[in-house]
């Protein structure tokens, strides 16, 4: 089972009821990893209006509560 957390300011929050379409890439020559995902935030709905991330947020990836990705996000985008 996936789970997916992220930190701002040391407070872990579990995102992973509101995201979806994990994508993980790993690039040999940086020595590096990517993990992009969608979620569902929405500011007029109190349901989805607490789970905003921001750049420079902490994100780890859990598998069967082993962490398989460790990162920190350094972009965003909005869709509709």
């Amino acid at each position: 089972m996936i789970k997916l957390v992220y930190s701002n300011q040391n407070e872990w929050k579990d995102i992973t009821t509101v995201t979806g379409s994990y994508s993980r890439s790993d690039n040999i020559d940086s020595l590096g990893q990517e993990l992009n995902f969608t979620m569902a935030v929405n500011p007029l709905d109190s349901k989805f209006s607490n789970y905003e991330i921001e750049i420079g947020s902490k994100v780890i990836m859990f598998s069967d509560n082993n962490p398989v990705f460790r990162g920190i996000v350094v972009s965003a985008s909005r869709n509709g």
